[in-house]
């Protein structure tokens, strides 16, 4: 488990999982309340000016801008990668500086009460890619919230299974994947501490 301090003051804590592909659960606590750290989440339409690495955002499933993301949403998302191989696309790892769309659809939210829970798949050829964000309140009278991050990644194409399988690549799925899952966390709380 590795404890990673941002600029921020925020302790970013991620645990990679090993199995016969790679995942990652990661938290921070966050100086906002849960329903301002749930609202950034959920909002798509917005990710561009929350993500610093989304360059932009479309929906593709026929839902207009600024519907509430339900079960089934689907949207395009156009990312950049800040270091090689931070980012994975369809032909591999994502030269530092270049760009890449992943397809992404909600596959469950539970918004009922806290803790509330978004979880997504991402589509890119070769793997099959997971994550879960939930939000809780930290103090009994939530004005902190912890935002609690899982992703998985797994394998479905011979390359893919190469890549995951050989030291060097799982050494960089490893360190790419946890520093994209902790720049995004720090992106949600930075944005979030901000305009509270």
């Amino acid at each position: 488990m590795s404890q990673t301090p941002t600029s921020s003051n925020h302790v970013i804590t991620a645990a990679p999982r090993r199995w016969d592909g790679f995942g990652v659960a990661s938290h921070v606590e966050i100086d906002a309340p849960p329903s301002k750290v749930w609202e950034a989440i959920i909002d798509i339409d917005s990710s561009p000016m929350v993500l610093s690495t989304v360059d932009s955002m479309e929906r593709i499933d026929g839902s207009n801008t600024n519907d509430p993301v339900k079960v089934g949403t689907k949207w395009k998302q156009t990312r950049r990668a800040e270091s090689f191989g931070c980012e994975i696309s369809d032909r591999g790892p994502v030269p530092a500086g270049h760009t890449h769309t992943t397809t992404i659809t909600c596959t469950a939210i539970d918004d009922k009460q806290y803790p509330k829970t978004f979880c997504v798949t991402t589509s890119v050829p070769g793997t099959v890619s997971t994550g879960s964000l939930s939000v809780q309140c930290v103090e009994d009278d939530c004005s902190r919230s912890r935002l609690v991050v899982s992703f998985a990644l797994a394998p479905q194409s011979f390359l893919s299974r190469l890549l995951f399988t050989s030291p060097i690549g799982r050494y960089f799925i490893d360190k790419t994947s946890i520093k994209h899952v902790e720049d995004d966390m720090r992106d949600i709380a930075v944005y979030c501490e901000r305009s509270n």
